[in-house]
């Protein structure tokens, strides 16, 4: 059945320290959703005390917890999550979350070097090391967690306090100091179960007078720092216009000195290059004088060069043309006999085709003639059938006597035999 505060709504009070517990519950199941919660007080509730059935022969353990086990009053050990056989005096007595917790440890007033009053508020985050042979004794008496880890809390911030003046009190919250509190609090609750995972300086306060005195002395030190440092601007400003002022001055004479120095260099070099160029002048005077005298002796030897060849050259012309000569009649002797050869022999192989050639159209005049006999024939024949039918159109003409072989008689037989069927 839910208890009389499960339902409700509870807060801690701000800038309060964390306070553990241990609250009492019916089912060892639900322990999960109570732990991390504030109970009446504001506590933080990081053990559960739940409440056993003798008359069932066996203990079922959650996940995620310590489970300290004791049999009539006596710690048997810690066992782990699941099912257990248990005689009717064995019971999880405890129940510790595994979970991560936040202690939150605000306003530890210490002295700082100088015995001004600082305030140093830290958050840790922590757990419960598990089968730890002290977390037995913790879990029977929590409210020693409470005092144990205050009480390391309180020693090492008194440490850092003493380590700093009140000037230099807010450099407290650097990571430096995190660090160092987090390994006093591992070094000292280590062996007492309890492992600390993180440190966070939150906030460090001075007392009101302290930090207003130190805000008006800062202030000053500000106003008297500005003043000095617009002086000093100012005074640097004034130095810097007169070594403008002189460094003009020495650029002007240097820029003088170099114009002198390059006039002086110019009229030298103007000296050098005249002298050059009178020196080029004459030397370009000898080389014309040389490259006209070899010109002349060049186009002497060219002209006498140019008629030797010219002398060759006709000699063997003349000897190429007077061979040619020679070559071209022995061929025209050459092609005459080839040609006479030729002709002789060709008239003697075509003799008796021409013989044949006579014969043959000897034969073709014989074949005309007849071929001429039997077309006049022909043509005759033509003549008379053409008359036969121009007889045979004119309707009024008659013919008397023997038909027999008669040609015409037969034909107007034929003819009257004709109208006299088609007139039937």
């Amino acid at each position: 059945m839910p208890l009389d505060w499960e339902n409700k709504v509870i807060v801690k009070k701000a800038h309060t320290k964390t306070r553990f517990c241990t609250v009492p519950i019916d089912d060892p199941n639900s322990c999960h959703k109570f732990f991390g919660k504030y109970y009446h007080s504001g506590e933080t509730i990081l053990v559960c005390e739940p409440s056993r059935n003798s008359c069932v022969p066996y203990i079922i353990l959650p996940d995620g917890v310590i489970s300290v086990v004791m049999r009539s009053g006596a710690f048997v050990g810690y066992w782990d999550a699941g099912f257990h056989v248990a005689g009717p005096f064995t019971e999880a007595k405890y129940l510790v979350s595994k979970q991560d917790f936040v202690y939150e440890s605000p306003e530890n007033r210490v002295l700082t070097r100088d015995n001004a009053n600082v305030s140093i508020s830290l958050s840790i985050l922590l757990k419960i090391v598990p089968e730890h042979e002290y977390v037995q004794q913790l879990v029977t008496n929590v409210s020693q967690i409470n005092e144990t880890i205050d009480a390391n809390i309180m020693e090492r911030v008194r440490a850092m306090g003493r380590t700093v003046k009140a000037r230099e009190a807010y450099s407290l919250r650097g990571e430096q100091h995190a660090k160092g509190m987090l390994e006093h609090l591992n070094a000292n609750l280590s062996n007492k179960g309890i492992m600390i995972k993180r440190v966070i300086i939150t906030n460090v306060v001075l007392d009101k007078d302290v930090a207003d005195s130190m805000q008006e002395k800062t202030i000053f030190q500000f106003k008297n720092t500005l003043e000095r440092k617009r002086f000093a601007y100012n005074q640097r400003i004034k130095n810097d216009q007169e070594e403008e002022i002189k460094a003009k001055q020495i650029k002007e004479e240097e820029r003088k000195d170099e114009n002198e120095k390059a006039q002086l260099q110019q009229m030298q070099k103007t000296k050098e290059i005249e002298a050059i160029k009178a020196k080029t002048s004459r030397i370009r005077s000898e080389w014309k004088a040389k490259t006209e005298a070899l010109i002349d002796s060049i186009n002497a030897e060219t002209d006498l060069k140019y008629n030797e060849i010219v002398a060759e050259a006709n000699l063997v012309e003349t000897q190429i043309v007077e061979k040619a000569t020679a070559n071209a009649a022995e061929l025209y002797a050459k092609a005459d006999a080839y040609r006479a050869t030729t002709v002789a022999n060709a008239e003697q192989e075509v003799a008796p085709l021409i013989a044949q050639a006579v014969q043959l159209e000897g034969n073709a005049q014989a074949s005309l003639e007849k071929a001429f006999v039997s077309k006049r024939k022909h043509v005759e024949i033509l003549r008379q059938i053409e008359a036969i039918n121009s007889f045979v159109e004119n309707k009024n003409s008659i013919i008397f006597g023997e038909q027999k072989n008669n040609l015409l008689a037969q034909i107007e037989s034929f003819n009257m035999v004709n109208r006299q069927s088609i007139a039937r």
